[in-house]
Protein backbone atom coordinates (compact mmCIF):
# COMPACT_ATOMS: atom_id res chain seq x y z
CA UNK A 1 0.00 0.00 0.00
CA UNK A 2 3.11 2.53 0.62
CA UNK A 3 4.28 1.72 -2.40
CA UNK A 4 1.12 2.27 -4.17
CA UNK A 5 0.94 5.65 -2.24
CA UNK A 6 4.92 6.42 -3.49
CA UNK A 7 4.06 5.72 -7.08
CA UNK A 8 1.17 8.23 -7.05
CA UNK A 9 2.91 10.90 -5.67
CA UNK A 10 5.95 9.95 -8.04
CA UNK A 11 3.32 10.07 -11.17
CA UNK A 12 1.48 13.20 -10.34
CA UNK A 13 4.77 14.70 -9.05
CA UNK A 14 6.18 14.37 -13.12
CA UNK A 15 2.81 15.60 -14.65
CA UNK A 16 3.40 18.91 -12.59
CA UNK A 17 6.76 18.82 -13.78
CA UNK A 18 5.85 18.40 -17.72
CA UNK A 19 3.04 20.60 -17.69
CA UNK A 20 3.85 22.44 -15.61
CA UNK A 21 1.24 22.62 -13.40
CA UNK A 22 3.65 23.88 -10.50
CA UNK A 23 5.93 25.82 -11.69
CA UNK A 24 4.79 29.15 -10.49
CA UNK A 25 4.15 28.10 -7.35
CA UNK A 26 6.10 25.20 -5.85
CA UNK A 27 5.38 25.32 -2.27
CA UNK A 28 1.82 24.24 -4.00
CA UNK A 29 2.79 21.35 -4.74
CA UNK A 30 4.58 20.21 -0.88
CA UNK A 31 1.47 21.92 0.66
CA UNK A 32 -0.28 19.47 -1.85
CA UNK A 33 1.19 16.47 -0.56
CA UNK A 34 0.58 17.59 3.05
CA UNK A 35 -2.65 17.92 3.08
CA UNK A 36 -3.45 15.18 1.11
CA UNK A 37 -1.27 11.86 1.79
CA UNK A 38 0.12 12.63 5.48
CA UNK A 39 -3.98 12.52 6.96
CA UNK A 40 -4.41 9.55 4.75
CA UNK A 41 -1.14 7.56 5.69
CA UNK A 42 -1.75 8.34 9.56
CA UNK A 43 -5.55 7.06 8.89
CA UNK A 44 -4.16 4.08 6.90
CA UNK A 45 -2.22 3.24 10.05
CA UNK A 46 -4.65 3.91 12.85
CA UNK A 47 -7.15 1.25 10.78
CA UNK A 48 -4.18 -0.82 10.59
CA UNK A 49 -3.22 -1.07 14.36
CA UNK A 50 -7.11 -1.73 15.33
CA UNK A 51 -6.92 -5.09 17.54
CA UNK A 52 -9.40 -7.73 17.39
CA UNK A 53 -11.85 -7.30 20.22
CA UNK A 54 -11.80 -11.14 20.68
CA UNK A 55 -7.98 -12.50 20.14
CA UNK A 56 -6.25 -8.88 20.61
CA UNK A 57 -4.60 -9.35 17.70
CA UNK A 58 -4.66 -6.97 14.51
CA UNK A 59 -7.90 -7.08 12.74
CA UNK A 60 -6.73 -6.43 9.15
CA UNK A 61 -3.10 -7.52 8.66
CA UNK A 62 -1.77 -10.87 9.09
CA UNK A 63 2.23 -9.34 8.73
CA UNK A 64 4.07 -6.09 8.79
CA UNK A 65 3.80 -6.59 5.01
CA UNK A 66 0.04 -7.70 4.14
CA UNK A 67 -2.85 -6.07 5.67
CA UNK A 68 -6.41 -5.95 3.90
CA UNK A 69 -8.71 -2.77 4.75
CA UNK A 70 -12.06 -5.28 2.71
CA UNK A 71 -11.17 -7.95 5.48
CA UNK A 72 -14.90 -9.50 6.54
CA UNK A 73 -13.20 -11.55 9.24
CA UNK A 74 -9.91 -11.30 12.06
CA UNK A 75 -6.96 -12.12 9.89
CA UNK A 76 -6.13 -14.37 13.00
CA UNK A 77 -9.14 -15.80 14.53
CA UNK A 78 -12.06 -15.50 11.89
CA UNK A 79 -14.36 -13.14 14.15
CA UNK A 80 -16.90 -11.58 11.75
CA UNK A 81 -16.81 -7.71 11.17
CA UNK A 82 -19.32 -6.04 13.20
CA UNK A 83 -19.76 -8.90 15.42
CA UNK A 84 -20.61 -8.07 19.45
CA UNK A 85 -18.39 -9.70 21.79
CA UNK A 86 -19.22 -10.50 25.46
CA UNK A 87 -17.20 -10.19 27.82
CA UNK A 88 -14.68 -13.02 29.13
CA UNK A 89 -15.16 -14.82 25.57
CA UNK A 90 -12.82 -16.75 24.59
CA UNK A 91 -10.99 -18.26 21.82
CA UNK A 92 -8.49 -21.11 23.91
CA UNK A 93 -5.53 -18.56 24.83
CA UNK A 94 -4.60 -16.42 26.99
CA UNK A 95 -5.44 -12.94 26.41
CA UNK A 96 -1.92 -10.71 25.77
Amino acid sequence: MLLAWLGAVLALSLVAKYTGFFREWPPLFILFVLVLAVPVAMARSAVMRFSCPRCERPFFRRTVWYGNFFTRKCAYCGLPKWTEVTPGESIGREPR
